[in-house]
């Protein structure tokens, strides 16, 4: 066999071997979107990327893309107790999202009311809405933790390694 032929033989070994990679990276890949599909966190996801994306700007902002790294992470783990959860949490979520659109809202969000001491904070806890959203705080909180010393730290550090990561590939994107 002559140089040149086997030269190009090791050329298609070499790109076949790195397609082999690429398909078993696909793989993994599809697998982890099939599993979030199933318990119900793509979907969620998606709506939140829709949502965001409407101010692309917002998103950019490293402190925003910790919030949504830590909401997909939690809504993760909440579709794991219960899928039925994470719809009922994007339903919420989109309906709260859609509120804020209204002018009442948008100027309450601008001029926040001043809550008014210890007293004030005593009479915020009578409101229904506010009850029905401590009371779920409370079994997050509660859920929450009872898993953290065996169950959440390892994966609370590798989250804070990834969120390192996701910044300083934006602060590199931001420079170049």
């Amino acid at each position: 066999m002559s140089v040149e032929i086997e030269a190009r033989l090791a050329r298609i070994e070499a790109q076949l071997d790195e397609l082999n990679r690429k398909l078993e990276k696909l793989g993994k890949l599809l697998s982890y979107l099939e599993e979030m599909e199933r318990d119900g966190t793509l979907p969620l996801m998606l709506k939140s990327i829709e949502i965001l994306s409407h101010s692309f700007d917002g998103l950019a902002d490293t402190k925003n893309l910790r919030i949504l790294a830590m909401l997909l992470s939690a809504v993760e783990g909440i579709a794991k107790i219960d899928p039925s959860l994470v719809t009922m949490f994007a339903d919420s979520l989109g309906s709260c999202i859609a509120k804020t659109q209204r002018p009442e809202v948008m100027r309450q969000l601008k001029n926040p009311p001043e809550i008014g001491g210890i007293f004030g904070i005593l009479k915020l806890l009578g409101d229904p809405d506010v009850k029905k959203l401590l009371g779920l705080f409370y079994i997050y909180a509660k859920l929450l933790g009872s898993c953290l010393p065996k169950e959440m730290e390892p994966k609370l550090e590798h989250l804070e390694k990834l969120y390192e990561a996701r910044l300083r590939m934006l602060e590199q994107q931001k420079q170049g």
